[in-house]
């Protein structure tokens, strides 16, 4: 007879996104290695064909990864784990916008993270170099 009947929560499966490069998908066969070795399902697949001079549009390489995605919503419902790499990350942030995901992870992103704090700042010392002379940072407490 059991008393618990504990339901043994399921991994998300981890899709990884590689970067502009002939690797490709292989960017993550370590990784995803150990993923698998430590129980997670994993889905690499290739963004474009690197022998075909053809495969150029970026609109079909991030609807190549779309479909990956929707085809793991079937299985993992909102479950997933998007992994991007490079130009991947970029794609992989995209994913994250459209799709609900359980985490995104960005490995050097082929672009520069923005945060709040950083806008105010470059804000700040704009309206500094327009005025040309110092601000009261008093008068912008409110917005950090």
């Amino acid at each position: 007879m059991r008393l618990f009947n504990f339901k043994k929560k399921q991994k998300p499966v981890v899709i990884t996104i590689h970067g502009f490069g002939k690797r490709m998908h292989h960017q993550f066969d370590s990784i995803s290695d150990f993923l698998r070795t430590n129980g997670y399902d994993v889905i690499q697949f290739d963004l474009f064909d690197y022998n075909n001079y053809q495969d150029v549009d970026y609109k079909i390489w991030i609807e190549r990864a779309e479909q990956q995605v929707r085809e793991a919503q079937k299985k993992y419902h909102n479950n997933i784990v998007l992994f991007g790499y490079s130009m991947g990350g970029v794609i992989a942030t995209y994913l994250a916008t459209v799709f609900p995901v359980k985490k995104l992870i960005l490995s050097a992103p082929a672009y520069q993270y923005l945060d709040m704090s950083k806008i105010v700042d470059y804000g700040i010392n704009s309206i500094k170099k327009a005025a040309g002379k110092p601000l009261d940072p008093d008068a912008f407490t409110s917005l950090q």
